[in-house]
Formats: C-alpha cells, sequence, structure tokens
C-alpha cells in the first residue's frame, strides 16, 4: 500500500491555545564546521539567484522545534530560539539530514491557521511571484514562522500573521482550535495547524489592508470544494494547510473520507524522492492554478471559488 510522502503527521488532537505548553532551551542545534560550510554553500547559492537580503537574515529570529508531543490532553513543545534564516535556506536539501543527522536540521516552528467567515467560506491565498517556496502557488490558509523575537507563543504567532496578511484583528476571531502538527520533509520545518471562525464575511475581509505577500480567494466549505482545493492541484498547494485541511475536517467528513484523501495524495507523490520529478509537478500544478484563478468565471461555474482580491 502505498504512503502519501507530503508531509508526516506528528501530532494530533484538540488544543486550545490554553492547551499548548511551551518550553525554551538552548543549545539543542548541533553545528560543526562541515554542517556550517554546507549551510554556507547554499547560501551563497540562494544569493547568486539574485534574491534581496534582508538586515535580519542572518540573526537567529526563528524558534527550533526540539521536542514535541501530546500528553494527556495538552500538547507540549521545546523550544530553541537558535534559527537564522539563513540556516534554514542552507539546509534544504535532503543530504543535509543524511549527512549530518537530525540534531543539525535547523526546524524552525511554523505555524498556520484555517479561517472560515461568517458567510461560511474558507480562506485561500495565493502566493505571489516573489515568494521563495512555492511562489505561484496557493496556502489553504495563512501563516509563518514564529518569531522568537516577537512571540512567547505560536497562538501569538498566528493571531501576528493572520493580522499581517489579512487586516483581521484578534478581537475578530473566535473558537481558535489547534489540531496538531506536521513535518514537512522537503522544506524540514514543522508547522502547527489551527483553525478559527471570524465575525467578517469575505466582502468586509477584502476592504481590509493587509501586506503584499499573498493574493486572497475565498471559497465554499462543502466537502466537495474542500477535497478540490487537496487533490485537485495538490503540487500547487503549501505541504502544511494540506495536512491541516485533513485533520480539520476529518471530524466533519469522517474517518473514510480522511483515508480516502491520505490514497489520493499517496498516488500524487509516489515519485516524490525525485527533486526532478517533484519539481516539474510543482510548476505544473501552479501553472494549471494561475490558469484557473485567471478564469474566474470558470471557476464560478466549478463553485470553487467566490470571490479574489489582489493585495492592498
Amino acid at each position: 500500500m502505498l504512503e502519501q510522502k507530503f508531509f508526516k503527521i506528528v501530532a494530533e488532537g484538540e488544543f486550545t491555545p490554553d492547551q499548548i505548553d511551551v518550553v525554551v532551551r538552548s543549545n539543542t542545534l548541533l553545528r560543526t564546521p562541515e554542517s556550517e560550510r554546507f549551510i554556507e554553500g547554499k547560501w551563497q547559492a540562494h544569493l547568486a539567484t539574485g534574491v534581496k537580503p534582508w538586515p535580519n537574515d542572518l540573526k537567529p529570529t526563528r524558534y527550533r522545534v526540539a521536542g514535541l508531543e501530546v500528553v494527556g490532553n495538552r500538547l507540549q513543545i521545546t523550544l530553541d530560539p537558535c534559527v537564522s534564516y539563513k540556516d534554514f535556506v542552507g539546509s534544504l536539501a535532503p543530504e543535509f539530514e543524511q549527512k549530518f543527522g537530525y540534531a543539525s536540521v535547523p526546524n524552525p516552528l511554523a505555524v498556520m491557521i484555517i479561517i472560515t467567515t461568517l458567510d461560511n467560506k474558507m480562506l485561500v491565498t495565493l502566493r505571489n511571484q516573489e515568494t521563495d517556496y512555492k511562489p505561484g502557488g496557493y496556502h489553504v490558509s495563512l501563516g509563518g514562522f514564529m518569531d522568537a523575537h516577537k512571540e512567547k507563543s505560536p497562538y501569538e504567532a498566528v493571531l501576528r500573521e493572520t493580522e499581517e496578511e489579512t487586516g483581521i484583528k484578534s478581537s475578530e476571531l473566535s473558537d481558535i482550535v489547534c489540531f496538531g502538527a506536521m513535518y514537512n520533509p522537503w522544506t524540514f520545518l514543522t508547522g502547527l495547524i489551527f483553525q478559527a471562525k471570524t465575525s467578517l464575511t469575505a466582502k468586509e475581509i477584502l476592504a481590509r489592508v493587509h501586506d503584499d505577500e499573498n493574493e486572497l480567494l475565498f471559497v465554499p466549505t462543502s466537502q466537495r470544494s474542500i477535497e478540490y482545493w487537496i487533490t485537485e492541484a495538490m503540487h500547487a498547494n503549501v505541504i502544511a494547510p494540506m495536512a491541516g485541511l485533513i485533520l480539520a475536517y476529518q471530524k466533519m467528513f469522517g474517518s473514510d473520507w480522511r483515508a480516502r484523501m491520505l490514497d489520493k495524495l499517496a498516488i500524487g507523490s509516489k515519485n516524490y524522492d525525485s527533486e526532478v520529478v517533484r519539481k516539474a509537478l510543482e510548476e505544473r500544478d501552479i501553472a494549471r492554478l494561475r490558469q484557473m484563478v485567471a478564469e474566474v468565471q470558470l471557476l464560478k461555474e466549478k463553485d470553487n471559488v467566490f470571490v479574489h482580491s489582489s493585495s492592498t
């Protein structure tokens, strides 16, 4: 039986923000001269593509996940504020963990949140072309890295990301719950998966000022629509929210539905160990996605997209 290769679910349950415990530790990341040279080489190759570095790229602004487990009805996370963006980019290669071991993998903590509007639409964010991971793809949610300089908890991080990317304030969110965590074996990060409702309609959110990281779509929350955004352009999807949709909606659609979605992802990722195949599939699905988004009327006929707006 095939197993999907997109992600690994490393914790599962339903945790309110006060059921998430964070312990901060230091010196959990093993650094050796060899691993540092590897990271430096990859970083220089990254800069050679023309990417403009930010001032904080070399500073430890991200938390490393040094431990994660479910104890009773609580999610316990051990974090180390030791990871820079350079560390993350420089270790983005399968051979890094193979050569240096998991103790040397930065494994930064990311957060993501699936938001349902007052008029029962789900937020999908389209990634701008400048985005460094799956440029032009999509994110069935929103999110980013937990900032070691700004936040002490993942809950704080997800509220910040929500306001930055949509303009939705924390007071306009309710029923916030974390469904667990996933590990991305292709980008070597751990993502916490949240879900929440907002008191705003899709059109009210589109009127808000937000950053220019993404464009916004709002789609139905029907079973057909959720399945569409998991399976139809799976290689254009940021991986954490793909796992998030399965964890968030299995309660509504059932365990058989979850198994069916995982089977489809297994078929779609059966050759994912090949970087050439993986990149080709991502480029194919991103091109399909962009064509569909351009054909707004076609999307409306398929009942997959409600409204669309560029960033303001």
